[in-house]
């Protein structure tokens, strides 16, 4: 399972036409480097791609309600969506 591509996207042979994409990190996320590298292919492939690397963040920040909604990631992906919906 660790080398499938469908579990592991950045082993994936090509990347060429996947849709945009944004990638959100945590400074403190064990997979950090991987989604740096992951970014790094899809823009090599082509690929419309936003790495956002949230400072000071640990994994799961995303979903920590005691953050203020502007810190954990919700805003800039609602934000990245709304854009996607509107020129779809």
């Amino acid at each position: 399972m660790r080398c499938d591509p469908s579990s592991a996207p950045l082993l994936a042979g090509d990347l060429f036409g996947l849709p945009p994409a944004l990638l959100i990190t945590a400074e403190y996320e064990i997979l950090v480097d991987e989604g740096r590298a992951y970014a790094g292919r899809l823009s090599e492939a082509g690929v419309s791609v936003t790495y956002s690397e949230h400072r000071g963040m640990i994994h799961n920040f995303f979903g920590m309600a005691a953050l203020d909604r502007k810190s954990n990631g919700f805003a800039e992906a609602a934000a990245a969506l709304g854009d996607a919906l509107k020129s779809a």
